[in-house]
């Protein structure tokens, strides 16, 4: 298609630029500052995302001189998380009785008590740096000399930050383009990597994976998230956004049967298998979850207590997966980023058991469908289940954003397993997390 082709000619352009200039979209301010000393800035950290306690921490190379949290609600996610998951039993039933009449002022009071929890956690722990409103840090950053707002937010928050620091004089990055620079290269790691790598450079092999896309709109998310890596502005993105809650299994790639089985890698909270029931109606056969996280899998095993008579056809297991069964290294971090790795920054380092699809496929029957985000051990999960995938042609949804050559690594596996796969392509965020392969 011409619009395709265009479009190609464009993202080599693209391309071409940042091989010239990696800052080539940065800010108009960064062409006049030393992008290798802003760690030595006055920190803003704005908006509300995950990447506020990357930056509290200040990674291997010590902390950091943060003046104010600007708008973050981190603290508050933390205890709403937490109370969500301990008291899910009884949210189920109450759930079940009411439905979406729950009254107003029930929201109201909870999320108070969220507020005064979170804020009291705040008080207590590493939060005492200031929490500051929008108008507060607009008027902080302007009088502190040389102060540096990183946005942590994504999205059209992120848009409205930037707007409004560019109109205030303020110099500010997204977090994406801060991880890029030398000054905090050491902290875009796992799901906070940077996502270009050697992107630029081998350009031609990311475009070249149009020719096995099944569809046009995976054509069209392929050129998309391409160009958002190579600029990092999320206008790329929204043109081809698909809404969250239809990742992995409401994509309408996938027709559901009466037998389904669902091998869930990282399996999280349950999040996931929950929508998985969802989608099949509740009429599938099986669903076996893995998490090798202490707390995530605390969370997990509250989620299946609650599942009542479904629970018989669910199986949680405290491991992960791998492309052979052994022992690894993993970094509890107790959230959506716990993952395999041995980074001597983490605090909690831990031993696990870590098993392949193939020898779950022969212990507990063939999955129908594998959903896999394994925080960039993703690929080395497929390879685990190249036996089961080419004896079975699973039915495949897994994360492509981890690692900067995803979108090539995980294709050629699946491929590699079974040439008869089908591969299509969706973006789910606007931003650099939920781009999601399928294999069908």
């Amino acid at each position: 298609m011409q619009e395709h082709a265009s479009s190609r000619i464009r993202i080599k352009e693209l391309a071409a630029n940042v091989r010239n200039d990696p800052f080539h979209y940065f800010p108009s301010w960064c062409r006049s500052a030393a992008l290798d000393e802003l760690r030595n800035r006055p920190l803003f950290i704005v908006g509300n995302g995950f990447g506020e306690g990357v930056f509290l921490s200040g990674g291997p190379r010590g902390p950091l001189d943060i003046r104010g949290l600007v708008e973050t609600r981190y603290a508050e996610f933390l205890v709403d998380g937490a109370l969500w998951h301990l008291g899910y039993p009884a949210a189920r039933r109450l759930e079940r009785m009411v439905g979406d009449r729950l009254p107003h002022w029930f929201g109201v009071l909870r999320r108070a008590g969220v507020q005064a929890l979170a804020s009291g956690m705040s008080a207590a722990g590493r939060m005492r740096i200031a929490r500051l409103g929008v108008a507060r840090w607009l008027e902080r950053a302007k009088a502190i000399p040389n102060s540096l707002s990183i946005i942590i937010t994504q999205g059209p928050d992120a848009r409205r930050y930037r707007r409004l620091a560019r109109d205030h004089g303020i110099d500010a990055l997204v977090v994406c383009e801060a991880l890029r620079t030398p000054a905090f290269a050491d902290l875009a790691t796992g799901q906070f990597n940077d996502l270009i790598g050697d992107m630029p450079t081998r350009i031609e092999e990311f475009l070249a994976l149009e020719s096995v896309l099944a569809d046009e709109e995976s054509v069209r998310v392929l050129h998309a998230v391409l160009a958002y890596r190579l600029t990092l502005d999320h206008d790329e993105l929204d043109p081809v956004l698909h809404h969250p809650w239809r990742e992995y299994f409401g994509s309408g790639l996938f027709r559901w049967g009466d037998d389904e089985t669902l091998y869930d890698v990282g399996a999280f909270t349950g999040d996931t298998l929950l929508r998985f029931m969802d989608a099949t109606g509740g009429r599938f056969r099986r669903a076996v979850c893995l998490e090798p996280d202490d707390r995530n899998f605390f969370f997990l095993q509250k989620m299946y207590d609650s599942l009542g008579a479904d629970a018989e056809r669910v199986v949680i297991r405290k491991q992960g997966a791998w492309h052979e069964q052994t022992r690894l290294q993993f970094q509890a971090t107790g959230d959506m980023g716990a993952r395999i790795g041995n980074d001597a920054s983490v605090s909690k380092l831990v031993s696990i058991d870590v098993t392949t699809i193939d020898a779950l496929a022969e212990e507990l029957g063939p999955p129908t469908l594998v959903k896999c985000d394994a925080e960039g051990a993703d690929r080395d999960v497929l390879a685990g289940g190249s036996r089961t995938f080419a004896a079975h042609k699973s039915r495949i949804a897994v994360s492509a954003y981890h690692l900067q050559d995803d979108l090539l690594a995980l294709t050629g596996v699946m491929r590699a397993a079974n040439p008869d796969y089908q591969i299509s392509l969706r973006q789910y965020f606007s931003g650099h997390w939920d781009t999601v392969l399928y294999a069908y």
